[in-house]
């Protein structure tokens, strides 16, 4: 059977095996059946040949011929094998041979049609019938060519009626592959023989060779094609010189638009040597018809049984497709009896796509009742640590009813099985365990699902708790954790924002009773919460206030007003070495200088506060001679005391008149009235104080002059 696939089309052709006329093809790979003969070139042949590798030899691997310079394959394509009839070599010198060959043919009625091909590489170093010679005929058993002309017999040399055909390398000339065509009809109940001879140059010390192949075929030929195709190509056998259609083409194919059943187109194929045959061929619609049952599997997969037909051809490929996307991968195959396990229960379009070996195709889809099954499958969807709970989540389906969960913990005793639907354990001990759950449906279908899980070392978290503390006191924590940690999270429980790190501080706001909470995290997703509470009591808030916070050593009395909250109990340091337990003290200091006065208050829970401030006692102390002489010493009058808070300083003669006045003691009096000198002598101060809480003071005094 000869198959022919075109994009899109399909054709195919066949023909029957030999009935009659074995090993004319050489298909058994020997010369049986064949005669041999050797003889002189000038009367060939009547010596019984042996067949042997240099003058007749059976040729099955694809080679092309060294001698024709590669041009000439030893096997033509299509073929299998051929014969080689002759050698390279000649008889020798004054000794010119002759090889020959005859096959007897019985002309079959279901194959009349001899074709054979033939490709020669001849001697042609001579002139003429000198060179190598290749004959052939086609007899009766008498000897004479059953074909008039050279139809019936020929011969082949260089400068011979076929020269024009045959290629030249060197000393060589050969004919490329030819196919001959005989309708062997009007001899039939005859027998014929079809001959082939090799001439040696006539020297004899050049051979000649020549492969052949020969069959014979029906006269007609079933062209197949494709219900609905658009078109199809009806190719004719290869290597002859010339063809013919009933429908005016000249080549080899021919494409036939809009095919239908039983057209029939002929092919003339024509020989170099004149002779032809023709060749019926009849096209032929192929009917496929997809088809297939299936077997409801209950508990159990679907099994689909092919029954498609592929017409004139045999089915080749199978393409399902189960309408079942959430099966993934499995929702196709190429089998050509699957099983599927579909993924839930209901009706699925299942589609069948086959195809026969001739290209063509036809799909069937079929509504599928599933029947309900149960499908156990479970997902683990927390940490896997040691000593945390493992949450494994149920997503069997086929709506089972019963389940039954083996943790694979027999340690864990009866908590090692569950019958929830969902499932909770916790594994004490690190290490790999296998959980098996087991689903059965209504209809009593049951199924088994197994995971190996790995439990990790799990994670510990802590930190030294404190029982106590006041409100406003900063407080650190540092955790303590058994191994790596991701993420560590304080919550402290009153409100505030979460803090993250393995040491932070915190300070609580307002008294009460708190529970701090360490939360950690490792990389592989193991958690641990540690919780301690704390008492916070009400901490005191300790404040005061001075007055005057400035004072002046000739009034050096300061009162202390005590603001303290959330306290019975105060000590006071007021930084000159003197202390008091009052809770709103007054002090006199005895000498000039900036004092830090501290106050420490308590509550009846033994909480604390400390608040500090600043106090500054200032002695005046007033010059009482100066020399404006513009010598950079003693050339102003001030009062060097920065910080006072307000003062007025005046100067007057001896008869009162007000000669300069300022509030900034530092700046001072050059010695200057009224756009001139003051003259030298004695003159009048006033000085009008005032600490930070308003108090004034007044000091007077006279000053000298000195001009």
């Amino acid at each position: 059977m000869m198959i022919k696939r075109i994009p899109g089309l399909l054709f195919f052709c066949c023909t029957l095996l030999q009935a009659q006329n074995p090993n004319i093809d050489f298909s058994m790979l020997n010369f049986s059946n064949w005669n041999v003969y050797t003889g002189p070139r000038a009367s060939c042949c009547t010596q019984p040949g042996q067949v042997n590798a240099n003058n007749f030899t059976v040729i099955s691997t694809v080679s092309n011929d060294f001698n024709a310079c590669q041009q000439i394959p030893r096997i033509p394509p299509g073929v299998t094998q051929t014969g080689r009839l002759g050698a390279t070599g000649g008889g020798g010198y004054g000794n010119p041979s002759a090889k020959k060959m005859s096959y007897t043919i019985t002309p079959d009625p279901a194959r009349p049609i001899l074709l054979y091909e033939i490709a020669t590489v001849l001697n042609a170093s001579h002139g003429g019938t000198n060179n190598g010679i290749f004959r052939a005929r086609l007899t009766d058993t008498s000897g004479v060519p059953v074909f008039s002309g050279t139809c019936g017999q020929y011969e082949m040399y260089k400068d011979g009626p076929y020269g024009n055909l045959l290629g030249a390398c060197g000393s060589v000339a050969y004919l490329p592959w030819n196919a001959i065509a005989v309708d062997l009809t009007p001899f039939m109940g005859q027998t014929l023989r079809l001959e082939m001879e090799a001439l040696d140059c006539y020297t004899g010390d050049h051979g000649s060779y020549a492969y052949t192949y020969a069959t014979t075929r029906a006269p007609t030929d079933t062209v197949y094609f494709c219900k609905n195709a658009a078109s199809t190509v009806i190719t004719a056998p290869p290597r002859f010189r010339n063809y013919s259609w009933n429908t005016g083409e000249s080549t080899q194919n021919k494409t036939v638009n809009q095919p239908a059943d039983g057209d029939q187109f002929s092919c003339t194929l024509g020989s170099f040597n004149g002779c032809s045959a023709t060749i019926t061929y009849i096209l032929k619609e192929i009917e496929m018809q997809a088809a297939f049952s299936y077997m409801p599997g209950g508990c159990s997969q679907v099994l689909f049984t092919d029954g498609s037909s592929g017409g004139q051809s045999t089915v080749s490929s199978w393409s399902w497709n189960f309408g079942d996307p959430a099966s993934g991968v499995a929702n196709q195959s190429a089998d050509m009896h699957p099983a599927h396990i579909f993924s839930d229960t209901g009706t699925f379009n299942v589609t069948l796509i086959v195809q026969n070996a001739a290209g063509c195709s036809d799909t069937l889809t079929q509504a599928v009742q599933v029947a309900s099954e149960s499908l156990a499958a479970f997902n683990v969807t927390s940490a896997l640590c040691e000593n945390s709970a493992v949450t494994f989540d149920n997503t069997s389906g086929g709506n089972p009813v019963l389940f039954s969960w083996n943790f694979g913990d027999p340690a864990s005793g009866n908590a090692n099985q569950a019958q929830t639907e969902d499932a909770v354990h916790t594994y004490t001990q690190s290490g790999s365990y296998t959980v098996t759950l087991i689903t059965q449906n209504a209809a009593g279908c049951s199924d088994t699902a197994v995971q190996t899980i790995d439990i990790l070392p799990g994670l510990t978290a802590s930190f030294s708790p404190v029982q106590s503390t006041c409100s406003g006191y900063p407080l650190s924590f540092s955790g303590t954790f058994s191994g790596t940690v991701a993420q560590v999270v304080w919550d402290f429980g009153d409100g505030s924002a979460l803090q993250q790190g393995s040491t932070v501080t915190h300070s609580y706001v307002s008294p009460g009773n708190y529970t701090i909470s360490l939360s950690a995290v490792s990389a592989a997703g193991c958690s641990s919460v540690y919780t301690a509470p704390i008492l916070v009591w009400q901490g005191a808030e300790a404040a005061f206030e001075a007055s005057p916070q400035t004072a002046f050593l000739s009034s050096p009395l300061i009162s202390f007003s005590n603001h303290s909250q959330f306290a019975d109990t105060w000590y006071w340091n007021f930084g000159d070495g003197t202390t008091s337990g009052s809770e709103n003290p007054q002090h006199s200091y005895s000498a000039e200088g900036i004092y830090p006065v501290m106050l420490v208050a308590s509550g009846d829970s033994g909480c604390i506060d400390t608040a500090w401030a600043e106090v500054q006692v200032i002695d005046i102390e007033v010059p009482n001679i100066f020399s404006p002489n513009n010598d950079g010493k003693n050339d102003v009058f001030f009062i060097n005391k920065p910080g006072i808070p307000a003062a007025l300083m005046q100067i007057r003669n001896r008869w009162g008149q007000l000669l300069f006045e300022s509030e900034d003691l530092l700046s001072g009096w050059d010695g200057s009235m009224q756009g001139g000198e003051a003259p030298g002598g004695t003159y009048f101060y006033v000085l009008r104080l005032s600490d930070s809480a308003g108090k004034q003071i007044f000091l007077n005094g006279h000053l000298t002059l000195v001009r």
